[in-house]
């Protein structure tokens, strides 16, 4: 009888949060499949909200023609750096993104950053950092859908740890 070890395959997912700035705490959180693609968790994040978005800041994975389109017809100022190899192309159906892409090309990154206060997302990484070293950034599970749940949960923890540190007395 030949006796095979057992191989568990590790598997990963992605984080998806929406931050507030403000207030200090994440208003939404979506777990996606590791090879997944950030792009589409956008805008059905933003309409979950049920807080007023007046800027949003985002890398470039949530760069595309739809999603800074969609966030100014929704009145919310898109604030998301534009992929290097993006084109201003689609201005009559896409103008937010036209616009926003000649002004990154005419600026530059730096002084784009400065004029857009792009630099501000960057207190987010820090957030984040932050939830990873207060919980790790692994997570046990054998179900995908439990590690959703247990990665929720980390970020409910951190929003009352917020709303406790920060809360106006």
């Amino acid at each position: 009888m030949v006796r095979m070890n057992e191989i568990r395959v590790q598997r990963t997912v992605k984080l998806v949060l929406l931050w507030d700035a403000e207030r200090r705490v994440f208003h939404a959180a979506k777990c996606i499949p590791g090879e997944a693609h950030e792009v589409n968790t956008l805008k059905p994040m933003v309409d979950s909200v049920q807080v007023k978005i007046r800027k949003l800041f985002g890398d470039s994975a949530f760069s595309s023609r739809e999603n800074i389109q969609g966030l100014a017809e929704m009145g919310v100022e898109p604030v998301i750096k534009p992929q290097e190899s993006a084109t201003p192309k689609g201005g009559l159906r896409y103008p937010a993104w036209k616009e926003q892409v000649e002004i990154f090309q005419e600026l530059g990154y730096e002084q784009w950053k400065e004029r857009t206060g792009y630099g501000k997302r960057f207190e987010e990484e820090h957030t984040i950092g932050a939830l990873i070293n207060r919980f790790g950034d692994e997570v046990r599970a054998r179900l995908d859908r439990m590690a959703s749940k247990l990665l929720c949960a980390r970020v409910s923890l951190h929003n009352l740890f917020a709303l406790l540190v920060y809360a106006p007395s």
